[in-house]
């Protein structure tokens, strides 16, 4: 999966644990503990720091505002960031099992100097869009949308994915949106950039 999209489901749950079909799970504003199970699910944490489990199955995992875990389980799963406002106070999510078939996916028009583009970062950079994919912080950065993935960030001794606006731009500081448990590594043909929610 790569973001919200159709999605064939057999249930819709509020605050609860999926099933082991294809479900939608919704938390609340508060603190939610929520497990897909089996089934490609599509989870949602909306507010409070979240812990969301995908399980088996391809699914999508949406940890909204607040400073979130999540894990895609087993399959080949897409992180969806909606707004760069989810990183508010400081805020970043946590994902634990990141792997070689797992995307992320950021919808662009909600966040600053992306100017909703749409489609592989790796293919937008290619064709000379006004973004970039850095993979270490104390890089030379253009003045334009960067993504920089830090393997082993030495801040957190952890891999983490920062997004600074306009690169070198004075207007915007990079801002860590995720952290990363596992020795996961990060290409651009890993983020896919989508337009509208």
């Amino acid at each position: 999966p790569t973001g919200f999209k159709a999605f064939n489901a057999d249930s819709f749950i509020y605050e609860g644990a999926g099933s082991n079909a294809n479900d939608i799970l919704y938390g609340s504003e508060g603190q939610d503990d929520i497990d897909g199970l089996e089934g490609d699910d599509l989870i949602k944490g909306e507010g409070g720091n979240d812990t969301l489990s995908g399980g088996a199955g391809d699914d999508i995992l949406s940890g909204g505002a607040g400073s979130d875990v999540l894990t895609g389980g087993d399959g080949a799963d897409s992180f969806v960031f909606t707004s760069l406002s989810e990183t508010d106070n400081g805020d970043y999510d946590v994902i634990t099992d990141f792997t070689a078939t797992d995307t992320l996916t950021f919808e662009s028009d909600n966040f600053e100097g992306l100017n909703a583009l749409v489609g592989n970062l790796n293919d937008l950079i290619t064709a000379g869009e006004d973004v970039s994919f850095l993979t270490d912080l104390s890089a030379t950065k253009e003045a334009k949308a960067t993504f920089i993935f830090v393997q082993d960030d030495p801040a957190s001794d952890k891999s983490a994915l920062y997004y600074d606006a306009d690169g070198s731009g004075s207007g915007y500081e990079s801002t860590k949106v995720a952290e990363f448990d596992n020795s996961a590594t990060l290409t651009a043909e890993d983020i896919n950039l989508l337009n509208g929610s």
